[in-house]
């Protein structure tokens, strides 16, 4: 049984649930058949939402434009939950369990991105069943973390969201899994509800959450259409008031970063870039050393050019979002399963799930795209402790009958192993290689990077080691 609180457009949707111990065998083939392509929760949260503007185009005289009358919200009017229940009913389990016991993190990333846009569809609603809705679009995902092991499949999750911070046209939406036996439950009434002396824990404290992440959405007239302007957030606690700030500033930042960036661009020296061209191009080196000396290579070096997977896949209807394109969850999953199948054909064991690093959708992908999704390890460290792998997958859209390819997105994973595990080395054997692995060398461990250098200026053991 999974239960979702909604505070939807004129309170019409509050209070779904579903129980799949209920439903009876004839019913429960018909289900399975329907849940092929979205999980049960994804399911229900849009069916849900597709209801009400049904009834809303049937109920009301034709739509007006998207309202212009903003109002002031807070975090409680657009905050959701769903309660995943593992432990009594089998049905919800077997759906979500993976191969090692664990819920699918493929399934909880379809199940992030669309309670997230039920939060955003709520926050965005002017309470006028006349006002047309804006279509919503994600457009970033923050860096997705796990901690405190893995979601084990024997354990009650609870998923939440809320807003964190609006711009002009785009909103920020916190979404956080617990385990429920911290934080819920059971009421008088037999429902779970929150701990009490909890929700400050929910909100003020991350040690608790085993996954947590930032959806971003921006709000636009219809598809392809302009932004337009949305419902302000106005915190109401301590906690919601630095959320808030704490988001303001990481965009600033961002844009700060990025202007930065192509400033320090522009302005590199003819040393800086000699200096840096020097060690890719030692770098590269180990890789053809391997290359042309296949004999000499040492046993913990492998290409990176060698733990590549790739698949392809034509987008169906049943892909979709509300939008009408690809939905952004059924990507992201996968992205998720072919980034673990490389972990684990790289490894030899099974990968623990640990951080998928920020997401843009840079273009939008439409029924009838053929897809391919490309992964290959950029990375592995060599900590005894906690040895983990850096996945990226490229997602590339295809239009054949156009003569057309480019990449709609790229997914950047780790993957961490136990301790008695020993991963070999990552080679590169050219300059985007090269570029990658540093680029995973820094973001993992900042010191791995002299590590590289020191290594790919050293001696011709280290070239091939």
């Amino acid at each position: 049984m999974w239960t979702s609180r909604l505070l939807p457009r004129s309170k019409q949707l509050g209070g779904l649930t579903l129980s799949l111990r209920l439903i009876g065998q004839g019913q429960r083939r018909s289900l399975s058949m329907s849940m092929t392509e979205k999980t049960p929760v994804t399911s229900k949260l849009w069916g849900a939402r597709s209801a009400m503007m049904e009834r809303e185009k049937t109920e009301t005289s034709p739509l007006q434009a998207t309202s212009t009358v903003l109002q002031d919200k807070s975090t409680e009017d657009s905050r959701n939950r769903i309660i995943y229940d593992f432990t009594k009913d089998a049905t919800l389990k077997n759906l979500y369990i993976d191969a090692s016991g664990c819920v699918s993190m493929g399934k909880l990333f379809e199940d992030l991105d669309a309670l997230a846009g039920n939060v955003a569809f709520t926050h965005v609603d002017d309470g006028n069943p006349r006002t047309k809705q804006p279509n919503l679009v994600t457009v970033a995902v923050d860096k997705i973390q796990q901690a405190r092991g893995d979601l084990k499949a024997d354990d009650d999750l609870v998923l939440f969201g809320q807003i964190a911070y609006t711009g002009n046209s785009s909103m920020d939406i916190l979404m956080k899994i617990f385990r429920a036996r911290d934080v819920m439950e059971e009421g008088e009434d037999g429902q779970q509800q929150v701990r009490a002396g909890m929700p400050e824990v929910l909100d003020g404290d991350n040690s608790g959450a085993i996954l947590t992440s930032v959806y971003t959405f921006v709000a636009r007239d219809g598809r392809g259409g302009p932004a337009v302007r949305i419902n302000k957030l106005v915190p109401q606690t301590d906690y919601e008031k630095v959320v808030c700030n704490i988001r303001r500033r990481k965009l600033q930042q961002r844009k700060r970063s990025q202007s930065e960036s192509d400033q320090m661009a522009a302005q590199r020296n003819p040393q800086q870039m000699g200096e840096e061209r020097d060690v890719l191009t030692s770098l590269v080196e180990r890789g053809s050393a391997i290359i042309d000396m296949p004999a000499l290579a040492h046993s913990n070096a492998v290409l990176m050019s060698q733990t590549t997977l790739e698949n392809c896949f034509i987008c169906q209807p049943q892909n979709v979002n509300m939008a009408g394109s690809v939905f952004g969850g059924f990507l992201m999953h996968r992205a998720y399963d072919i980034a673990a199948a490389a972990a684990y054909t790289f490894s030899g064991a099974t990968p623990h799930f640990l951080e998928c690093d920020r997401i843009q959708f840079l273009k939008s992908v439409e029924i009838g795209d053929l897809v391919r999704l490309k992964s290959r390890v950029t990375y592995s460290s060599d900590d005894p402790v906690k040895p983990t792998a850096h996945v990226e997958v490229t997602c590339q859209v295809m239009k054949p009958e156009k003569a057309v390819s480019y990449i709609s997105n790229t997914f950047h994973f780790i993957y961490g192993f136990d301790s008695n595990i020993t991963l070999r080395r990552v080679v590169p054997s050219n300059f985007e290689e090269a570029r990658l692995l540093v680029k995973a060398s820094q973001w993992s461990e900042a010191d791995k990077f002299n590590s590289l250098e020191m290594q790919a200026t050293g001696s011709r053991a280290c070239l091939v080691a």
